[in-house]
């Protein structure tokens, strides 16, 4: 092969190949949730701010979305990230412009809906109920929202509700205010689906309740009962998958339909039920690959969430495909070709910036996180790893092997605590960097030790040192006074063990 043909046959894959990384489809998505309203009028929720975070980190774990494709606002931020209508309507507008029709967006809203005079309001973080004049006002009117997601081009749409939620408004009867999921409520983002390559297409809105019902929350969880299952199904519950282990949004609709109002019926005592609703428009309800995983089995649901969303990106799975394997054999062809044509040149060391931009550097760590630092208990002695299985008849060995197992899942158990305290670390705004690096090795050396009956430990270890790599070169870049902002992580989520 001469070098004349090699640079031939260079130029016709970067012809064929980098148009094909262009159709790669991107996953954006704004996740909204209100646990405590300005008004003392409308009841406080326990779990909307915890339903934002665990969808969150299911769908950037396991659904292929970018963390800094997905954006939140919720009730415990500052006021430039609580779900105030201008601040929604912000969002949505910014993602207009960035979202194309070969993208696909994911809605989320966690919190109150009502009806007042046959107009439909989603209660934002500004709500005033105190007349209906005030409501039109204050409320986004799901009239309104329908029109900022339609202006959206993705040509695939999810748009999850739960609201509706039970007793919204403290008042007495007789107010007008309607509180269960409307016929007109249901129907009131439906919309026209936006054309796209592939043959999918398609606008899926989730309803946490059927029309005339209303939602719930799930007593001891602090989650909603349709977001806690939804998260279950995101994450990989097997009966949500089909036989090749794809998850898909009628698994997922499947899924949710029968758990949820079991749960609902079996923890409320069979005084209520509550049945999810689905509108789909298109096509791909049953065809578009949200995530694959192990046919059959599929990831079981873990209480301990994963890396906080919003600050480190994940590569994107389900073949968002095209673009990266595309992008990954340009790369190869590339060197195979001109490593033969180009004469090696002489080795050089480079040093480049750190591609972790960084926000102000936190505020002095004060006596109360030191102390919290000193409390931190990682160093856990693993427990001695017995002999192998023993042979039917040897009671004494099947004795010790009973006892060691049990040792074990108390080591994975204390394992997984430190692991959730450290993430609700992460949230203490007088850790810089640094600390937040240290305390995520100290994990690392504390629980060292490896777990011969449970793989937890390994994925929990993988997170941590990431999290360790993700610290130390955000304290270097705020060292060297980056100043270029980050998205600030999402809020502290209560998990329930």
């Amino acid at each position: 092969m001469t070098k004349r043909t090699g640079l031939i046959i260079l130029i016709l894959i970067v012809a064929i190949v980098v148009p094909l990384a262009g159709l790669a489809e991107e996953r954006y998505a704004l996740l909204v949730g209100i646990n405590k309203y300005n008004s003392s009028r409308i009841s406080e929720l326990k779990g909307a701010v915890n339903d934002v975070v665990g969808v969150g980190a299911a769908l950037t774990q396991f659904c292929g979305f970018d963390q800094t494709n997905v954006y939140y606002l919720s009730s415990d931020r500052d006021a430039d990230h609580q779900p105030y209508k201008t601040n929604i309507a912000s969002v949505l507008e910014h993602l207009a412009k960035m979202i194309n029709s070969e993208d696909a967006f994911f809605f989320y809203f966690s919190g109150h809906g009502v009806t007042q005079n046959n107009e439909q309001y989603l209660l934002t973080q500004e709500a005033n109920v105190n007349s209906a004049n005030n409501i039109q006002m204050s409320c986004l009117a799901l009239g309104d929202l329908h029109s900022m997601l339609d202006r959206i081009r993705a040509s695939k749409k999810v748009i999850i509700v739960d609201a509706c939620r039970n007793k919204p408004v403290l008042a007495a009867k007789g107010d007008g205010v309607g509180t269960k999921l409307s016929a007109a409520f249901s129907k009131g983002l439906t919309m026209t689906p936006k054309p796209g390559r592939g043959g999918i297409s398609f606008s899926a809105v989730l309803y946490a309740c059927k029309p005339d019902h209303v939602a719930y929350e799930y007593p001891g969880e602090n989650r909603g009962f349709f977001s806690y299952f939804l998260t279950q199904a995101l994450s990989g519950a097997a009966e949500a998958l089909n036989r090749n282990g794809d998850l898909t949004l009628g698994g997922i609709d499947a899924y949710l339909k029968s758990t949820v109002n079991a749960a609902v019926i079996k923890e409320l005592r069979g005084q209520a039920e509550q049945i999810p609703w689905i509108d789909n428009k298109g096509s791909g309800f049953n065809t578009w690959r949200l995530a694959r995983f192990k046919p059959g089995v599929g990831r079981p649901f873990q209480a301990v969430p994963g890396v906080v969303p919003g600050q480190q990106g994940w590569l994107k799975t389900n073949a968002v495909a095209l673009g990266l394997g595309a992008g990954s054999l340009l790369i190869v062809l590339i060197l195979l070709v001109t490593r033969r044509f180009v004469r090696p040149a002489r080795a050089t060391v480079t040093s480049q910036a750190s591609t972790i931009s960084a926000v102000e550097e936190p505020k002095p760590a004060v006596k109360q996180a030191a102390e919290r630092i000193a409390a931190v208990d990682t160093e856990s002695p693993a427990p001695v790893i017995p002999p192998p299985p023993p042979k039917p008849g040897r009671i004494g060995d099947v004795d010790k092997l009973i006892e060691a197992k049990k040792h074990w899942a108390l080591w994975q158990a204390k394992m997984a605590d430190e692991f959730q305290r450290l993430l609700d670390y992460e949230q203490n705004e007088h850790l810089g960097p640094k600390d937040r690096a240290e305390l995520w090795e100290n994990f690392l050396d504390g629980f060292s030790a490896s777990n011969p009956y449970s793989d937890q430990d390994k994925e929990l270890r993988k997170v941590a040192g990431e999290r360790v790599d993700f610290w130390a070169k955000r304290a270097q870049a705020v060292k060297k006074k980056a100043t270029i902002a980050v998205p600030p992580p999402p809020p502290r989520v209560e998990v329930s063990r």
